[in-house]
């Protein structure tokens, strides 16, 4: 598996608050993830690197409990990586909150969290997320948004007080409703995705997803001989053409 990332700080902020990682944990599996932080000065920024340094220190000590011949071969994968994916957000959620609680200038520092741990044999994705970062499946002719938005636009959408079209209008669409370091208790969605051949896998931020469509991110992505750099850079480019309202981070893998 091949991938890329990359981060901009966009057009129109001060700091660049995203933060991302991308690590094979054994010769078969990759994880990826990515963190937008909110709180401040530095909060935001220390909220997400600290979020990504304890998960993926979590999941790659977990992985090399199971690595055979430098493969991972859980023995039952779903519960497997229910139990860890579970546990890393659990432990980067206490690191945050512990870190605000001994520094009042970090205090209220948060971050959202997605990740995904991505095997290739057999073929199959695990996704967790808190937040409104989101992970994607990209097809040839199709995206497929494997996450669900924390945010409270997608909570009124969900509870049929708006609809889809009203949400793209809304102007609080970055409230969440969920995040690392907010809330004593983590409670991430976890989804396990089946894929394709020569289907992609996009993680991003809402720098991305909030200023084009994932009609205009699967057309980047999908178009022939977009390798994940080429595909990453367009969209970070067409994002900060868009506006460039917010902090960019994008990750493609294939």
């Amino acid at each position: 598996m091949v991938f890329f990332g990359a981060t901009d700080k966009g057009r129109k902020r001060k700091n660049n608050e995203d933060r991302f990682a991308c690590c094979r944990p054994a010769d078969n599996a990759v994880v990826l993830v990515v963190c937008d932080g909110m709180g401040g000065e530095a909060g935001g920024e220390i909220a997400a690197q600290t979020a990504i340094n304890v998960f993926l220190k979590t999941v790659t000590s977990q992985v090399a409990d199971g690595k055979i011949g430098g493969k991972y071969s859980p023995e039952d994968p779903e519960e497997d990586m229910t139990r860890i994916l579970g546990q890393a957000v659990d432990n980067a959620n206490t690191e945050v909150l512990d870190m605000a609680a001994h520094n009042r200038e970090l205090e209220g520092m948060g971050a959202t969290l997605t990740a995904v741990f991505s095997m290739t044999s057999p073929d199959v994705t695990y996704a967790v997320n808190l937040g409104d970062s989101r992970a994607y499946v990209v097809g040839k002719k199709r995206i497929t948004q494997i996450t669900k938005d924390h945010s409270y636009i997608q909570y009124l959408v969900d509870t049929g007080r708006i609809t889809g079209e009203e949400a793209e209008r809304r102007t609080d669409r970055n409230v969440i409703v969920k995040a690392v370091g907010i809330s004593p208790t983590a409670l991430p969605d976890m989804f396990r995705v089946d894929r394709k051949k020569g289907e992609k896998i996009l993680l991003c931020t809402d720098g991305l997803s909030g200023m084009l469509s994932d009609e205009d991110i699967q057309g980047i992505v999908a178009m022939p001989g977009a390798t994940p750099e080429k595909a990453v850079d367009r969209l970070i480019k067409l994002a900060n053409d868009a506006g460039g309202d917010d902090n960019i981070t994008v990750i493609v893998a294939e």
